[in-house]
């Protein structure tokens, strides 16, 4: 009977642009939740002060706030989508050498080969 370690887990690549996506996305939710309680706040005082103004600067504060979650969001998003595929393009260029080492590839003048993935 052999002691079998387990393998070590992989070093994550990338861990401060995973972080700085989730931070991105939480600003986002963050903006976009300000900016409705900004809103609210803005509507209230100028219903009650019957001042015009205040509205608009409340509907102008709402609008910056969407704004700046799409923004946030999207730059949060833009992030994840570029680890995945980096992540996506290492799997995929593993699996071919191991492929390759295997010899299962069939030559050209073979036909086309059938892989099967698992």
């Amino acid at each position: 009977m052999t002691d079998s370690q387990p393998e070590p887990r992989p070093h994550p690549r990338y861990p401060v642009l995973k972080k700085l996506a989730g931070v991105l996305r939480a600003l986002a939710w963050f903006s976009l939740a300000l900016s409705v309680l900004t809103l609210i706040a803005m509507l209230l005082v100028a219903i009650s002060t019957s001042d015009l103004r205040l509205a608009a600067a409340g509907l102008l504060a709402a609008l910056y706030g969407a704004l700046l979650f799409i923004y946030f969001l999207v730059l949060g998003e833009s992030i994840q989508v570029a680890l995945d595929i980096e992540e996506n393009s290492r799997k995929t260029a593993q699996a071919l050498e191991e492929l390759m080492k295997s010899g299962s590839g069939k030559k050209a003048s073979e036909g086309p080969a059938r892989f099967s993935f698992e």
